[in-house]
């Protein structure tokens, strides 16, 4: 009987042990994809946020794209704004004073 005993004692302890290394091994796989679902989430949502931004800048150049081709004050504006001038204007440029200047 003390065998016995000691037999059922013995398989339930390794039981135990089994259980153990079961959820030590479950654990040790499950947390690495854990923190890399994180990562992911947080990549998905930066690229939701830069999808977005394109999206609003796109339509940004579509708003100004259509402008050129309905209002003149847009293309001149656009125009004068990147240093353009008319053929018959003359720019001034004030000189340039290299010399410190005094108070």
């Amino acid at each position: 009987m003390a065998t016995n005993k000691k037999l059922k004692k013995l398989y339930n302890m390794a039981w135990a042990i089994i259980v153990i290394l079961c959820l030590i091994g479950t654990a040790l796989v499950v947390a690495p994809q854990l923190s890399r679902q994180g990562r992911l989430h947080e990549q998905k949502l930066d690229l939701e946020k830069e999808s977005r931004d394109v999206d609003e800048k796109i339509a940004d150049l579509r708003s100004n794209q259509s402008k050129f081709h309905s209002d003149r004050r847009f293309v001149e504006r656009t125009a004068r704004e990147m240093g353009m001038v008319r053929p018959d204007e003359v720019v001034l440029k004030p000189p340039v004073d290299e010399s410190p200047a005094t108070p």
